[in-house]
C-alpha cells in the first residue's frame, strides 16, 4: 500500500507540473498573441485610419516648376533610405512630422535654393515653402550650350541660347566643365568680383550689350556697351572707387571717339 501510494502522489505531482506548464504557455500565447494583435491593430489604424490622414498641402514660392513635381521630388527624397516614409505614404501627416527634412541636390532640382517644411499634427496640415533660385543671366560656351546662373553664380538650368538685351549673356570661350548645381567659375573671388562689377555697371545704368570672358590664363573679361566703346575688368579684383568713375563716365569720355576703358590694371585707367 505504502509503494501504490507513492506512486500515486508522484503520477498527481507530474500532472499539476504539467498543467502549469500548459496554463503558462497558454497565458504566453495570449499574451503574444494581444502583442502581435495590438501592433497590427496600430498600424492599420495608423496607415488606413482618416485620423491621420493629411487634410490640408500648400506649396508655396514654386513658380518655375510645377507644384506636381516639386512634390514628386520631394517625397522621392524623403523615402530614400527610410522604409518606414515608404510604407505610409505622404497622405499621412507622420511622414511630414517624423524623420529628417530632405536636402534637394543637383540630381533632384538645382533650381531650388531653400526647402522648409512645416507640419501641423492637430490640424493636419503640411506647408510647404520653397525659394527658387532667380535669374541673373545665361552662360553659354562655345559649343552654344547655355545655362542660368543666379546672383551667388550657381547654375541651376540648362537654357536655350538668347538674343539681346534683355537678359544678361555671358559668352565663355573656355570649355564648358560645368554641371547642374556647380558655380559658373570655379573661384568664388571670380565670381564675386565679376558680378559685383556688372552690378555696379547695372546700377550706374551703363547698357550692357554683351559681355565675354576670355582665355581662362589671362584672368580677364569684356564687357561691351551699347553706347560702342568695350570695357576689360580683371577677374581678381573690382575696380577702386568704379561707382563714381561710371557715374561720371559720360562727363570724362566722348564714348562716341573711344574704342575702348581698360581697368585690367589696379588703380589705372587706360582708354583710346
Amino acid at each position: 500500500m505504502i509503494f501504490n501510494k507513492k506512486n500515486n502522489d508522484l503520477f498527481l505531482n507530474r500532472r499539476s507540473v504539467r498543467k502549469k506548464h500548459r496554463k503558462k504557455w497558454l497565458l504566453f500565447v495570449i499574451i503574444l498573441f494581444l502583442f502581435f494583435g495590438a501592433i497590427i491593430g496600430s498600424g492599420y489604424f495608423i496607415i488606413y485610419s482618416d485620423y491621420f490622414q493629411v487634410k490640408n498641402l500648400e506649396i508655396r514660392g514654386s513658380q518655375l516648376i510645377s507644384n506636381e513635381n516639386l512634390l514628386a521630388a520631394i517625397t522621392a527624397k524623403m523615402k530614400t533610405g527610410t522604409s518606414w516614409r515608404t510604407f505610409i505614404g505622404p497622405q499621412n501627416i507622420l511622414f511630414w512630422k517624423f524623420g529628417s527634412k530632405p536636402v534637394l541636390q543637383a540630381e533632384t532640382l538645382p533650381i531650388i535654393a531653400d526647402l522648409n517644411i512645416q507640419s501641423d499634427f492637430t490640424g493636419k496640415k503640411v506647408l510647404i515653402q520653397v525659394k527658387e533660385r532667380g535669374l541673373f543671366g545665361v552662360w553659354c560656351f562655345s559649343d552654344k550650350n547655355c545655362y542660368a546662373f543666379d546672383a551667388d553664380g550657381f547654375i541651376f538650368s540648362a537654357v536655350p541660347e538668347v538674343q539681346g538685351v534683355l537678359i544678361l549673356k555671358i559668352e565663355d570661350q573656355n570649355p564648358p566643365p560645368v554641371e547642374l548645381d556647380d558655380k559658373i567659375l570655379p573661384n568664388n573671388d571670380s565670381i564675386k568680383n565679376l558680378l559685383s562689377t556688372i552690378k555696379i555697371a547695372k546700377e550706374k545704368n551703363i547698357p550692357i550689350a554683351g559681355i565675354k570672358l576670355r582665355e581662362s590664363a589671362l584672368r580677364e573679361w569684356e564687357l561691351k556697351t551699347a553706347w560702342g566703346p568695350v570695357i576689360y575688368f580683371s577677374l581678381d579684383f573690382v575696380p577702386e572707387n568704379l561707382e563714381i568713375v561710371l557715374a561720371n563716365l559720360t562727363q570724362r569720355f566722348d564714348l562716341e571717339k573711344l574704342s575702348y576703358l581698360d581697368f585690367r590694371v589696379r588703380n589705372r585707367i587706360y582708354y583710346r
